[in-house]
């Protein structure tokens, strides 16, 4: 995962760990980003909903991964989060 500490800032890459039984796992404390607590579970056959939270900070964001059912190759992102924002991404096989 990429992002950027400041509106405007260089993306900086992170990675953290997904709790897949339920619980939240946290990426390691002390780096230059903050600590976030993830976990993540397949909602049904073709759908891997993911939900992050940064330590301290209300905001929740969610990721849900669909692999398409329609006949095309790809997979459709459902991006969103705690302050309203959502976003969409499909994406496809050449």
């Amino acid at each position: 995962m990429t992002a950027a500490r400041a509106p405007g800032g260089a993306d900086e890459r992170f990675t953290a760990p997904i709790g897949l039984d339920g619980l939240f796992r946290t990426s390691p404390a002390g780096g230059p980003m903050p600590v976030v607590a993830t976990r993540g579970r397949w909602s049904d056959a073709r759908s891997f909903d993911v939900e992050a939270r940064i330590l301290g900070e209300p905001l929740r964001t969610r990721y849900l991964l669909r692999l398409r059912d329609d006949g095309t190759e790809g997979i459709d992102l459902v991006f969103s989060n705690s302050y309203g924002f959502q976003a969409e991404l499909r994406a496809e096989a050449p």
